[in-house]
């Protein structure tokens, strides 16, 4: 589903146990993050403070353009009745908090729904305009 969608980019994080030949075993990866990782493309939208000629010191322009950024995407999948371990709860709690997407997954309906809402809400209708307001 995720390589239909061409404003996600995502892969596989690869973590786990690796037995070497002399039997030794090496944790690969890190604790708790997410089976799969990458960032969503979004648009984001301006405002800058400028000092100004007119109307008093300072001059507000809200400004909504094309500006494309990439949001830190987290989805951690889980076989039904799987719960999430205390790790992985962290991780993606701290992927919310930083403002990225964070999905935990039982089905693939799981990740449409919260990708579609993200979208929808990062992405209004395009709107290349400004808003001019003095400040006193």
């Amino acid at each position: 589903y995720l390589a239909t969608l061409p404003h996600v980019y995502a892969w596989k994080a690869g973590s786990g146990l690796l037995e070497t030949k002399d039997g030794r075993r090496v944790r690969m990866g890190k604790v708790g993050v997410s089976d799969i990782i990458g960032w969503i493309e979004t648009r984001a939208h301006e405002t800058a403070i400028f000092p100004s000629t007119l109307g008093g010191p300072f001059r507000r322009i809200r400004a909504w353009a094309d500006v494309h950024v990439a949001r830190f995407l987290a989805i951690e999948v889980k076989r039904p009745g799987k719960k999430l371990t205390i790790e992985q709860r962290m991780f993606l709690d701290r992927v919310r908090r930083s403002g990225g997407v964070a999905i935990s997954a039982w089905d693939v309906d799981d990740v449409r729904a919260v990708l579609s809402s993200e979208w929808a809400a990062d992405n209004p209708p395009s709107c290349d305009h400004a808003e001019i307001e003095n400040i006193p």
